[in-house]
């Protein structure tokens, strides 16, 4: 099984600006609040507005994927990061944190965001140098795949530390301490 994608690099992504957008969404809040008491009509409207502007710049925003820089090509034998290849057996330390696939909708309180699929990050320790790279998921099936050769990697005995929205787990399930040590019986015996 094979895994391949794009690398991506978020280290140019500025932040955004919705602390403003929010703050200005209080102030008008309170600014409608007083108001009510001059005039009812102009003070709901501006609370009305404040509402919908804090909900323009929220609802549905696309998450920047960060600047394009080269391609991601895993299997059980060879990990290949922007044309450089390494052997697995030379990999001393593996890491995957694995976030939502591109297009999935983040909600939040105010509404969602879709997701640029490319906060998913693969940190290897060849021969005591870090190499890491943010790479891109564009579906569940994208998913699966990866965790194929996460899979085929455990056989071989290279034992990797992934992560899955956050959350500590083994093939993408959190498991329990006994479920844990099952599954590492299961895979390296």
């Amino acid at each position: 099984m094979e895994f391949s994608s794009h690398i991506y690099d978020r280290n140019t992504i500025k932040g955004d600006n919705s602390f403003k957008v929010f703050l200005l969404t209080i102030l008008l809040l309170v600014l409608g609040y007083f108001l009510i008491d001059i005039s009812k009509i102009t003070g709901l409207l501006i609370i009305l507005l404040s509402i919908s502007i804090l909900y323009f710049f929220h609802w549905n925003k696309k998450e920047p994927e960060g600047k394009y820089i080269g391609e991601i090509k895993l299997t059980k034998d060879t990990f290949v990061l922007n044309n450089e290849t390494f052997e697995t057996k030379d990999i001393d330390e593996v890491k995957i944190e694995l976030e939502y696939p591109k297009g999935k909708k983040m909600w939040n309180r105010i509404g969602y965001n879709v997701c640029s699929g490319t906060r998913n990050k693969l940190e290897i320790l060849v021969n005591g140098q870090k190499k890491k790279c943010n790479f891109l998921l564009l579906s569940d099936k994208h998913l699966r795949d990866i965790v194929h050769v996460i899979e085929e990697l455990y056989t071989k005995g290279i034992f990797v530390k992934e992560f899955y929205l956050g959350d500590r787990t083994y093939l993408l399930k959190k498991l329990s301490l006994e479920e844990i040590k099952k599954f590492k019986k299961k895979i390296w015996i």
